[in-house]
């Protein structure tokens, strides 16, 4: 399905915070870390509301959807990261969006 993907691929990295997507972005991969006990991350569940998973501390947390994840079709288009000590998200924003 992956393939089938037209676009241009982009990074956000950072400790903790919020990631905005642009609209039209497909997500691809969260990644996040924890050093510390009581971080979390949380993102839109595709059902408009917020999924919160907590990373235990010593822990990463991995998110690879199996199918695409379209921002703009979502009611929000952030993914916050709260006391985490890394992350990572990779998205494609289609050609022509």
């Amino acid at each position: 399905m992956w393939d089938e993907i037209r676009g241009q691929v982009k990074r956000w990295a950072g400790a903790s915070g919020t990631v905005t997507l642009p609209p039209n972005a497909i997500i691809i991969s969260i990644i996040a870390h924890a050093s510390a006990g009581g971080a979390s991350c949380a993102f839109n569940d595709g059902a408009g509301g917020t999924a919160t998973v907590p990373v235990p501390n010593g822990a990463w947390f991995a998110y690879d959807p199996k199918h695409k994840n379209n921002a703009v079709n979502a009611t929000s288009n952030t993914i916050v990261f709260t006391a985490t000590d890394s992350y990572l998200v990779e998205a494609v924003i289609p050609l022509g969006a």
